[in-house]
């Protein structure tokens, strides 16, 4: 799952349309084994439909392939997902100047959204016109000292916290353990978490044959649930009476079997 996330990553940083579809995917499996239904429904909704349209529909899939996420430089690998450039462009109104203190004045608030995009067009005419704002613009902003020197200390911390624990890269046997609490998981968990890739991917699969491709299931109806057992099964609730009243604390469950 790890390297389905560094590919998303690295699709919306790079423009790659086939890439963003492969990883979301990926994901998707995870999702459907987890029962997370607006997710597992949209998602393989979305894939499916992408799939269509780079068949059905050429010019639209050019289009969308060129341009699906917007760059604020040249600078490669900069593209941003639309939501993140969104939140950009917010940030820049919500200063003084902006519409800070004119929230509650319709009139004035309407005003501002009529005259901001040619104030922003007009700003940034004047600074290509000074090529000191334009200094280091070649260089990517992750190979910053800044951003080099918080690198090396989240490596760190990561490297403390594998040695107060189990570390991943060290542990040599075949359980499958929990590396905070270093229990290892029963058979049927272990079972579960490892073949949930592949649980999830046949979930994908009968939902997209029954509900999109043959449409002899409603699209709607209610997914079945998958009764996965992950490591939060492994404990268990327990109430004990004290003079203080009931305290409910959790324990390996296999303490109580």
């Amino acid at each position: 799952m790890v390297l389905t996330l560094l590919a998303f990553q690295r699709a919306v940083r790079s423009r790659d349309w086939e890439l963003r579809l492969s990883a979301l995917e990926e994901f998707t499996k995870y999702v459907f084994s987890m029962n997370m239904r607006n997710y597992s429904t949209l998602c393989a909704w979305h894939v499916a439909e992408m799939k269509f349209l780079k068949k059905s529909d050429t010019e639209t899939w050019s289009n969308i392939r060129s341009q699906w996420t917007p760059s604020k430089s040249e600078i490669p690998f900069c593209h941003l997902g639309s939501d993140e450039a969104l939140e950009q462009e917010n940030r820049k109104m919500k200063v003084t100047g902006g519409v800070v203190g004119i929230t509650q004045n319709a009139q004035t608030l309407t005003k501002f959204f009529l005259v901001s995009a040619e104030q922003a067009k007009i700003c940034s005419e004047i600074r290509e016109l000074n090529p000191g704002v334009h200094k280091g613009k070649n260089d990517h902003h992750e190979l910053s000292k800044s951003k080099s020197s918080q690198y090396q200390k989240s490596l760190k911390k990561l490297t403390d916290c594998a040695q107060n624990f189990i570390n991943p890269f060290e542990y040599e046997g075949n359980d499958l353990i929990n590396l905070v609490s270093m229990t290892v998981a029963p058979p049927e968990v272990a079972h579960d978490v490892t073949s949930m890739p592949v649980q999830g991917f046949k979930q994908h699969e009968t939902f997209v044959q029954q509900r999109i491709v043959l449409q002899t299931v409603k699209f709607w109806d209610a997914l079945p649930q998958k009764k996965l057992k992950l490591f939060s099964s492994t404990v268990k609730a327990v109430q004990v009476k004290t003079t203080d009243g009931v305290v409910q604390i959790k324990e390996d469950r296999k303490l109580f079997a």
